[in-house]
């Protein structure tokens, strides 16, 4: 297990169907991460294993493509409407991308005890 801290981040992903197949982007939310993986909150069930991942409005990830396998599935229903949750499992991940989620990890824990001080 890895420090895991809580995120409202969105991203982009798209769906790895095979190995020349990518499925269109699809919106969610980065609702925790760790150096291990994320949980994707959704509001689209779906089916495959394996999927890219895309931040776009974080300046640690920017722009960097995570690739990420499904470890377990949820769902949850809200005033909104059904939540689809996935626990996706980092794979391959390049050591400037463990660098920049271990930095932006740090950050967060750095922030949340100023606030509580």
């Amino acid at each position: 297990r890895h420090v895991r801290v809580a995120t409202d981040l969105p991203l982009l992903f798209f769906h790895v169907l095979d190995s020349t197949k990518v499925r269109k982007g699809l919106q969610g939310l980065c609702k925790n991460i760790s150096v291990g993986g994320i949980l994707l909150s959704t509001g689209k069930h779906t089916r495959e294993d394996i999927a890219i991942l895309l931040f776009s409005d974080h300046p640690e990830l920017r722009g960097k493509k995570l690739l990420a396998k499904v470890a377990w599935r949820g769902k949850s229903l809200s005033s909104q409407g059904p939540t689809f949750e996935h626990g996706l499992n980092f794979v391959h991940l390049q050591p400037d991308l463990l660098e920049a989620l271990a930095r932006l990890i740090g950050n967060t824990i750095s922030e949340i005890t100023r606030q509580s001080q």
